[in-house]
């Protein structure tokens, strides 16, 4: 098992944050198999809490439909599915999940399409204006990352999750943006584990005609534009996973690299 976090380390809720992060996360790898029966007292142990404070964490784990707790049993993991895969928390803890990444690529092909075409129909000067912003921070911080040893590819996905969100906004539609968001911790994920292999490419290039089809009023270009910078997103993730929509349930990547450095 792993150390426990010093206390003075961690503050109140900071610990118990990391509690239900990691336990939340060994369920979600299955490093804690479906149906098994958490031992509670072990885990306070490991972590140095108080059974107050895993009562809680284990509160926040059943709203989030990982655990259940039955009479005479206890508290024992639910299966894949009943969790709440939407989640924030449990999509970051599938980060490194290539189903997760299949299914992202899937929605994505559905979602983003319809809305930039109707982004290409209802943005305002001010909708177009962020999503222009968004790409110079993502152009500029690819150059940075590329000219430095030094620099983060964090900066660019940034820029990138806030590309697609400020497209989902200018439909007008806060559905869309709703979902949209709901898919930043994978769309994160994916953007760390293709951008260092696959920056050589045109991606921002491929941005920029779908904004640029968008500030034209072209709905069928933006559409088409859209639906082409989706499928080379795809095709750069499976090209660094295997080329297989299901190479393996889990793989590594920087995302998880950067939780542990």
């Amino acid at each position: 098992m792993n150390k426990s976090p010093k206390r003075g380390s961690v503050g109140r809720r900071g610990l118990h944050a990391h509690v239900v992060d990691e336990v939340g996360r060994r369920i979600v790898t299955r490093a804690i198999e479906a149906e098994s029966v958490l031992d509670l007292v072990a885990l306070e142990a490991e972590f140095g809490v108080s059974h107050t404070a895993m009562r809680e964490a284990i509160k926040v784990l059943t709203a989030k439909q990982l655990v259940d707790a039955r009479p005479k049993l206890g508290t024992y993991v639910l299966p894949r599915a009943y969790w709440n895969l939407l989640d924030a928390d449990v999509m970051s803890w599938r980060d490194a999940d290539v189903r997760l990444q299949e299914e992202l690529a899937e929605a994505r092909a559905v979602m983003e399409p319809a809305a930039a075409d109707l982004a290409a129909r209802r943005a305002s000067a001010t909708d177009i204006a962020r999503i222009r912003g968004s790409l110079e921070k993502m152009a500029s911080n690819a150059d940075l990352v590329v000219s430095s040893s030094g620099a983060s590819w964090h900066a660019v996905t940034d820029a990138d999750v806030e590309f697609h969100i400020a497209i989902a906004a200018a439909t007008g539609n806060e559905l869309f943006e709703h979902f949209q968001r709901l898919l930043v911790p994978a769309m994160r994920a994916r953007d760390l584990a293709t951008l260092p292999r696959h920056h050589e490419g045109d991606f921002i290039e491929d941005h920029r005609r779908v904004i640029e089809a968008i500030a034209a009023g072209d709905p069928d270009g933006a559409r088409a534009a859209m639906t082409a910078l989706v499928a080379q997103a795809k095709e750069d993730f499976r090209a660094g996973h295997g080329g297989s929509p299901h190479a393996a349930e889990e793989v590594a990547s920087p995302a998880a690299e950067a939780r542990t450095a």
